[in-house]
Parts: C-alpha cells; structure tokens; sequence
C-alpha cells in the first residue's frame, strides 16, 4: 500500500519543530507537549506537559489595549485640570463657586446730584448703607457713595465713622445758589462736600472765625432757601444764630429781620433776580385759580432774604376797601406778573427756575387720583418745552440740578436724567 508524505506537526501549538524521544514518541521543543504517531498515522495521540520555565504563553492583547486607554484618559482629564487652573486669576481652585456680586439697600439717607468739570451728572448719597448679598457684615456703615449718572456706576465710597449714632438718624444735604452743596448729620455735625476730590470736609472753624460762636455748636439746621442759603446754629449757652456761608456771615434774629426788611441795608452789590413762584390759594377769593407769577427782586447774595407770598386779598385802608396780589414783604418786590394767564394749575409745585428755564410739577386734573407731570417752560415766552408724566411717581422734590443738555430730577424712589425732550436718559434707585 502506498504511503503519503506528511509533516508532523504538534497538535497543540502546530510547530514541526520536535525531537525523537523513542520510535514514534516526539516532543515539540515550543510547547513541550509530547505526542506519538499511530500506524498508517491515522491517529496523533498528545499529552500537554505544563513546565513552569519553559516557554511563555502568549498575552492576549485585549487587556492591553484597555489599560491603554485608562492611562489615556487620566492624562487628558490632568492636563486639563491644569489648564483651568492656570487660566484662573484668583489663587483658589478651579472648581471654586464664584463670589455673589455685593449688593446694598439704603436706610436713613439722603441724595443730592452735581455737576463735575466736565458737566457730567454725578449723584452723591449718604446714609446707612447694609449689605444685602454677600457675607462680608463689615461692609455695612455709613457711606457717602458717588455715582456716575449716565452709567450708573458707583466712582467713589467713603465710610464715615465718626458721627455718633442716635436712635433716629437724620441726614441732610442742601444745595446752595453758588454750587455749595453742605451735609448736616444728626444735626450735630457739618460737612461740605468737595465736587472735585468727591470728600466730605468736615467744617470745624466756625467758633474760632466768628466770636458769637465761640461757646461752640450744640446743633445745626438749614433755613428755608426761600429765605437765604443759610445754616441755624444753636450755641452750647443756648443763644441762636443764623451762618451763611456764601457770605460767611453770622446774624442773630433780630439782626436778620432788620435786613429781610430793609432793602437800603442789603448788600450794595446785591443784583437784581428774576424769581418764579405759584400763588396760594386765597381765602377772600375762593374760586381765584392758581397763577404762577414772575417777579424781581434784589438778592443779597446767599445771605438773608424775605419771600413774598402771591395771594389775592383785601384790606382797609382807613374806610376804604383795597385790594393786593401778594402778601408779606411787598416791600422788596421790585415788579411783577402773571406769567402764563390763560393756563390752569392743579397742586402746582415750583421746583427750578433760572434765566433761561422754568420746571414745575402739575396734575393733569383737580382728581385726587391724577397723575403727577413734569413740565419745563422758556423762562422768557412761558412757551411749554415738554411735559413729562411717569407712572410711580406722586410728586417731585425741589433739589433740581440743571444740565448741559437737561435735567436731573428726584421722585421719591428715583433719580432721573432727563434730555430737553422729558425723555429719561437715565435713572438709578435711591
């Protein structure tokens, strides 16, 4: 019978690679599996001999391929970590939750606006300011805040610590003719705010500058500016004075009435003013309507005025019946008119005049549920420039600040800029 031809192999790893044990044994020099031939090599008989220092086994490369990827990703997610790390400009981790912006309410202030050197709105408020968000507690004082008003940002904050506190806190600021802006806290101290450095200067000098005040001040308090821009202040012997500071003068009551009442005695380069004003309403005349009267008058630069009051009355005159437009110091009033004759005024409030513009507040009807108006007149023709109405608002305050191109114009939750049209440029909360 004919035999074919065939390479042995081994039947556990396929190497025909071997070494003749005994006739027809063989083992595979690869594996070391023995193995033997039956006749006719119709059979191929193995036996698996594990030896611990043979040959390795072959590693499969799955297992590989994973620890692969995990050493991969670690890499990755370090690198990052870094990278935001390194891009932080704080100090603290990148996974850090960012700081709340600090946000404040205001209690027991008051506001006032100004013009810097260059004629931009600026607001200064000063009052207990607390803090609303955050948690830094210390933050929370008395403040004079200065605020840019055509961008609402804050420029300037001062912490002032050194007024005493009292159980109800009252702070005032009050506007002068020349620009002068003065604070008054808790009537025990007084301040002048510097409009360039934006500081609050305490005024300290007044007992030695003038020799009525030399028992020093026990309090102070601004006079109504219908009667000059001026500061009462009460000694610590108990005697009252009035301090006007545009013309750094100190009178006692007496002394200011004599001036109110004699014109020949004001100041000889006193000029003469053009005021605006509303009448009142007239008791002899009841169903007289509310005028708005345009008169002159000498101002006594800042120091004391008198203020006449327009109401149509009558009066004897021995037997004879008379009849006036105003009353009080008549005496001063060098001419005047009904400046707008044909128009109706319901709760009319004068809030700024000058030679060039008149602004007042008015309600479009006699309704107690009215709205209140803004309304701006040329100060020469009475011609209406433009009337403003705003829905939450019930009335305006009388610390008006002209601007180039406006006006800025407190309501009582508000300070607004408006344009020469009555449009609001821009507003912030106070």
């Amino acid at each position: 019978m004919a035999r074919e031809i065939k390479a042995v192999q081994c039947p556990k790893c396929g190497s025909t690679q071997k070494i003749e044990i005994r006739e027809h044994y063989y083992k595979c020099t690869s594996c070391d599996t023995e193995y033997f031939l039956d006749n006719d090599d119709v059979t191929i008989t193995h036996n698996v001999n594990y030896n611990t220092v043979g040959a390795p086994q072959p590693i499969s490369k799955k297992p590989l391929a994973v620890i692969g990827i995990l050493f991969l990703a670690m890499f990755i997610l370090t690198m990052i970590i870094w990278g935001l790390a390194g891009s932080s400009d704080s100090s603290s981790s990148a996974f850090t939750m960012p700081e709340l912006e600090t946000e404040y309410s205001w209690r027991d202030h008051d506001e006032v606006a100004f013009t810097d050197k260059d004629g931009n709105p600026i607001l200064l408020i000063f009052g207990q300011r607390e803090i609303r968000t955050g948690d830094d507690e210390s933050k929370t004082g008395r403040y004079a805040v200065f605020y840019d008003m055509l961008s609402g940002k804050e420029i300037k904050n001062l912490q002032v610590k050194d007024i005493p506190v009292i159980t109800s806190e009252r702070f005032d600021f009050q506007l002068f003719q020349n620009g002068d802006i003065y604070l008054i806290a808790n009537s025990a101290q007084l301040f002048k705010v510097n409009k360039t450095k934006m500081t609050l200067e305490p005024v300290t000098n007044l007992s030695k500058e003038h020799p009525e005040l030399e028992a020093g001040i026990a309090d102070f308090e601004f006079t109504n500016q219908n009667y000059g821009n001026g500061i009462k202040v009460l000694t610590n012997d108990g005697k009252g004075y009035t301090y006007y500071p545009i013309a750094n003068k100190v009178y006692n009551q007496a002394q200011i009435r004599k001036i109110e009442n004699a014109l020949e005695e004001r100041d000889p380069n006193a000029k003469t003013r053009t005021f605006f004003d509303f009448s009142i309403q007239s008791t002899d005349f009841p169903e007289q309507k509310i005028q708005l009267f345009k008169w002159k008058q000498k101002d006594n630069l800042g120091g004391p005025n008198e203020w006449p009051y327009f109401e149509r009355s009558t009066w004897y005159d021995g037997n004879v019946l008379r009849e006036k437009a105003f009353r009080g110091s008549g005496d001063v009033v060098i001419s005047y008119e009904d400046f707008t004759p044909d128009r109706l005024y319901f709760s009319p409030e004068m809030l700024y005049s000058d030679d060039d513009y008149v602004l007042i507040s008015v309600n479009a009807t006699p309704s107690k549920n009215a709205k209140t108006s803004l309304q701006c007149l040329d100060a020469k023709t009475a011609k209406i420039l433009f009337t403003a109405t705003f829905d939450d608002t019930t009335f305006y305050s009388e610390t008006v600040v002209r601007l180039k191109n406006g006006f800025v114009v407190f309501s009582p939750s508000k300070a607004m800029v408006l344009n020469m049209e009555g449009k609001v440029v821009n507003q912030l909360d106070i």
